[in-house]
């Protein structure tokens, strides 16, 4: 099974990140968008697992994030990966918290190489993903959005968990399914 670790977002904030999108979208550019419902900040992703692996992983996840204190984030700005110039992924971005999430970002990395997983070889760079660019057409109109986009500010929350996704491939885009939930400690 394909799964990964996220923290999922309150609705408040998926509709405001929804609103965003439609800026994005409205702007020409060929993309697809991911959907307001499937939107979430990934933690590690752990790529295609045994069963018997995702438990294992599951089982120290739950033991690991026991005494990890819950947290506010507050879901701000807009950007693109690799840049703006060539984008390829459109993200929001998170303000406060970057200790928290570093540290959960450990902790899932270093649970996931216990379950077997390869190290992930690029930095964390905690963001949501809104969509991913097919190509340069319409370029001009999205720099336009974008600029709008990167005034975003979507509200913050209180992180109290983690989630173990599995994501199944549907001809549509992908499905996430919520394997395991793993409560963060209250203040």
């Amino acid at each position: 099974m394909r799964c990964f670790t996220a923290i999922a977002l309150p609705r408040a904030i998926k509709e405001s990140l929804a609103e965003t999108q439609a800026i994005l979208r409205d702007s020409g550019v060929r993309a697809s968008w991911t959907l307001p419902d499937q939107l979430h900040l990934t933690l590690r992703y752990l790529g295609e697992i045994p069963d018997e692996w995702a438990a294992g992983f599951a089982e120290r996840m739950l033991e690991a994030l026991a005494d990890e204190p819950a947290f506010e984030l507050h879901m701000r700005g807009a950007g693109c990966f690799p840049d703006e110039f060539d984008p390829t992924v459109v993200w929001a971005g998170v303000a406060g918290g970057d200790d928290r999430l570093a540290r959960l970002n450990a902790i899932a990395e270093a649970e996931a190489q216990r379950a077997g997983c390869s190290p992930e070889p690029r930095p964390f760079y905690p963001h949501i993903t809104l969509g991913r660019i097919h190509g340069p057409y319409g370029l001009a109109g999205f720099h336009e959005a974008l600029a709008e986009a990167r005034r975003l500010d979507a509200g913050a929350f209180r992180v109290s968990r983690v989630t173990l996704y599995e994501s199944r491939l549907r001809r549509g885009g992908p499905v996430y399914a919520k394997l395991e939930e793993f409560k963060l400690r209250d203040e």
